[in-house]
């Protein structure tokens, strides 16, 4: 199996196993899931999906273990390294429609989704791992949890396969320069020491550009308050969905999938994967041309006619809800990088660079409590 990718060119996927998982039911949906959720109705261009970045991470993965074991000239455990492979490639089955949107109001988590997918004895995923001796492996490398520490972090750590891909990825459908860093440059500066990925000192700006990248793309495209106020808005239609639900009102639109996120404690991974960004853009597409309840009825306009307002008066709209205010830093240094200076020594990465000292400290990433509302 080839797959012609937009940044890496072809991804030969010369893994049976792999190339099994990747035409799955479960693995498929991901085309139908928007890797930067409501971003696009900002960035036109951002219509790139979770399918296309699971690819990416999984090939970037590939390459690190190459790099990796050419310069240390040691060998991983081929399971590991086929449960690592596996993970990156299945590592976002857990997403719901719109990412976050659904994720915070259905009150589930991502990753814990996809473990059960994994898990779940009607997913195609499951009947093809189970029959691998790497079936565990796979879903402790998800849960940050293997004890292969090195592999953990190829997937799982500040500077991991996830990141590199949805940076320059994200970056180049946004039509932005924010996310662009030396990728190429990246992969000659890694190496292993003490049971540890680490980077070269000579590569310490290359590093500097990939955080700094991170920085400007969360900032400017990911905490964007325009594109964080549509996710909210999509929450207020689940919202709405649910108030109404509660009150009895009898829906004219199929809501059946839907509904049963509501009616339960735990949501069943069989509904779950039925559920796409498509088909809850139609579902909304139908309530708005069906329904009679007015306030379900403009939710639904703004969201499909990009009607939504970022306001300083909310008495000039209709209907007004609020993001709340927080602040997350760029580095914190809780997963550190190491940097191999020339002696051989290991030295974190804030202890050897002035600019991310500074980034621990000082340069956070603040979103404001923007109110947003729909004109009356």
């Amino acid at each position: 199996m080839v797959i012609r990718d937009v940044l890496y060119g072809d991804i030969n996927i010369d893994d049976e196993v792999i190339e099994m998982l990747i035409r799955t039911k479960e693995m498929q949906r991901l085309r139908g899931i928007k890797q930067l959720g409501l971003t696009y109705m900002i960035f036109p261009g951002a219509e790139h999906s979770r399918y296309t970045h699971s690819i990416g991470v999984y090939y970037l993965a590939t390459q690190i273990v190459e790099v990796l074991e050419k310069k240390s000239g040691m060998k991983f455990d081929e399971q590991e390294k086929k449960g690592l492979f596996a993970a990156c490639l299945l590592h976002d089955l857990g997403h719901g429609p719109y990412s976050h949107a659904s994720e915070y109001f259905f009150a589930y988590d991502h990753e814990q989704m996809t473990v059960e997918i994994i898990m779940n004895k009607y997913t195609q995923i499951h009947n093809i791992l189970s029959e691998q001796r790497y079936y565990q492996d796979v879903i402790d490398f998800i849960k940050k949890e293997h004890s292969n520490k090195l592999l953990n972090s190829i997937l799982s750590s500040s500077i991991d396969a996830d990141r590199m891909d949805y940076l320059v990825r994200d970056s180049y459908y946004c039509g932005v320069s924010y996310g662009k860093f030396d990728l190429q440059r990246l992969l000659k500066i890694i190496d292993i020491a003490d049971d540890k990925i680490v980077f070269l000192e000579k590569g310490i700006h290359t590093i500097e550009d990939f955080l700094l990248s991170r920085y400007h793309m969360f900032n400017q495209v990911y905490l964007n308050d325009k594109s964080s106020g549509y996710e909210l808005l999509v929450s207020e239609i689940l919202k709405r969905i649910s108030e109404l639900n509660d009150e009895n009102y009898k829906f004219k639109t199929d809501l059946a999938v839907l509904l049963n996120f509501y009616d339960t404690d735990e949501i069943d991974v069989r509904d779950f994967v039925e559920l796409d960004d498509m088909r809850l853009y139609h579902i909304i597409a139908e309530l708005r041309n069906n329904e009679s309840d007015p306030k379900l009825f403009a939710l639904c306009s703004a969201l499909l006619d990009h009607e939504l307002l970022g306001i300083d008066n909310p008495e000039e709209c209709k209907y007004t809800w609020k993001m709340s205010k927080y602040t997350k830093k760029v580095y914190d240094g809780r997963e550190p990088v190491y940097i191999k200076m020339k002696n051989g020594e290991l030295k974190k990465l804030e202890d050897v660079s002035q600019l991310v000292e500074m980034f621990k400290k000082t340069l956070k990433i603040s979103v404001p409590a923007t109110t947003y509302g729909i004109r009356k």
